[in-house]
């Protein structure tokens, strides 16, 4: 099945644990709709795992919608445009590392 990301996703399920998340992204990606690429066994997202648990960060970002949505805003970028979109923000990326 070709999935045209651009129509259908990126769509980020998100959840605790024994929520149900796991079979609601393998049903919205069964129905073909983009879930990611960087996913785990458990059908978790690990694109988000990297941006968003990052505990120094989010203690610092949680109360601040602006910089939440940077961080959604950089989820979406790097889920639409994948590898390309890492190689134009090479030095943004390098420095998100160090955060």
């Amino acid at each position: 099945m070709t999935v045209n990301n651009s129509k259908n996703g990126p769509w980020v399920i998100g959840g605790v644990g024994g929520s149900g998340t796991r079979v609601v992204a393998e049903i919205f990606a069964a129905l073909g709709v983009y879930i990611g690429n960087d996913l785990n066994a458990a059908s978790d997202n690990l694109l988000y795992t990297l941006l968003f648990k990052r505990p120094r960060w989010f203690l610092q970002n949680r109360t601040d919608p602006h910089a939440l949505g940077i961080g959604f805003d950089l989820l979406r970028k790097i889920m639409v445009d994948g590898v390309n979109f890492l190689r134009k923000n090479f030095f943004f990326w390098e420095r998100l590392f160090r955060l």
